[in-house]
C-alpha cells in the first residue's frame, strides 16, 4: 500500500516531525511504500531520507503546504488519485481550504484539543465526507463521536528508549533526581515534596496565545493560592518569540 505522510519532515525533532519519523518507520517495516509531503523542515526539492531511501517531498507556498500536498500525493500514487493514502498528521482545518482532498482516500490523524471540537475539524470532515477521522487520544474518540463523527482510535507513538522512568540522571559527573535537574537551571531544586505541574509549549505566533498560557497560568494561580507548595514548570521560550508573549510577566499577574 502506498502511504503519503502530510507532516513535519521526520528528520526535525518537532513534535510532528518526532512522530512522522515513527510512523514512518512502522509503515514501512510493514512493506508499505511511504514518503512524507513536508509542512516544514524541507524547501525547494525531493530528497530521499535515511538508508531506507523514503522519498520527502518539499513545502509550498502556503503555510501547511496546503497548495501541494495535492500533487506531491499524485506524484507517489502514479498519477492515480486512489492509488494510496494521505495521512495529514497536522491540524487538519488546516487543509479545510483544499478542495482536492475529497478526491483522494484520507485517514487524517488529527488533534482534538477543545470541548467541543472546534468547528473547522467538524467542517473539514463535512466537506471531505469519505475522509477518516483519526483520533489521537481517548478524549479526541469522545469528542468526534459526540460530534457526529466515527473516528478511529490510533494513539501517538512513544519511544520507550528515550521516555521511561528515570529517578536519577548523571549531569557532568553528578548524580541528580530528576527534580533536582529541572531546577538548575533556575531558582533551585524543586523540592520533592511539592505538587509539580508540567507544561511544554511554543511560545509564538500571531494568535499570540496559541498554546493557552493564559488560561494555564490564572488556573495554576487559582490553585496556588490554596496549595503553595504546588510548582508550575514550563518549557519554553519565556519572552516569546515572533509574537509570543512575556510568561514571566503573566507569571506574576496569574499568582
Amino acid at each position: 500500500m502506498k502511504f503519503l505522510i502530510h507532516s513535519n519532515a521526520p528528520f526535525v525533532n518537532t513534535g510532528y516531525g518526532v512522530q512522522c519519523r515513527h510512523l514512518v518507520d512502522r509503515l514501512h517495516d510493514d512493506d508499505h511504500d511511504v514518503a512524507v509531503s513536508c509542512t516544514y523542515g524541507l524547501q525547494g526539492s525531493v530528497m530521499p531520507w535515511s538508508n531506507r531511501q523514503i522519498t520527502l517531498y518539499p513545502t509550498g507556498y502556503e503555510v501547511n503546504g496546503n497548495d501541494i500536498v495535492h500533487n506531491h500525493a499524485m506524484h507517489h500514487f502514479e498519477g492515480d488519485e486512489t492509488g494510496g493514502w494521505i495521512i495529514p498528521l497536522l491540524d487538519i482545518w488546516c487543509l479545510l481550504p483544499n478542495p482536492r482532498l475529497a478526491d483522494f482516500n484520507v485517514a487524517a490523524w488529527t488533534p482534538v484539543d477543545h470541548v467541543p471540537v472546534p468547528p473547522d475539524v467538524v467542517k473539514f470532515f463535512h466537506k471531505n465526507p469519505d475522509a477518516v477521522p483519526v483520533a489521537m487520544s481517548r478524549f479526541g474518540e469522545r469528542q468526534l463521536s459526540e460530534a457526529g463523527l466515527d473516528p478511529v482510535y490510533v494513539p501517538l507513538s512513544v519511544d520507550t528508549n528515550v521516555y521511561k522512568p528515570t529517578p536519577t540522571v548523571t549531569i557532568n559527573g553528578q548524580t541528580v533526581t530528576g527534580r533536582e535537574l529541572l531546577g538548575m537551571t533556575e531558582g533551585g531544586a524543586i523540592p520533592e515534596d511539592a505538587y509539580l505541574v508540567g507544561m511544554v509549549a511554543m511560545n509564538k505566533g500571531w494568535a499570540r496565545d496559541r498554546k493557552g498560557f493564559n488560561e494555564a497560568f490564572r488556573a495554576f494561580g487559582q490553585f496556588w493560592i490554596k496549595h503553595q507548595n504546588a510548582v508550575l514548570y514550563v518549557h519554553a521560550d519565556w519572552p516569546g518569540g515572533a509574537e509570543g508573549i512575556n510568561l514571566k510577566e503573566l507569571a506574576v499577574h496569574a499568582s
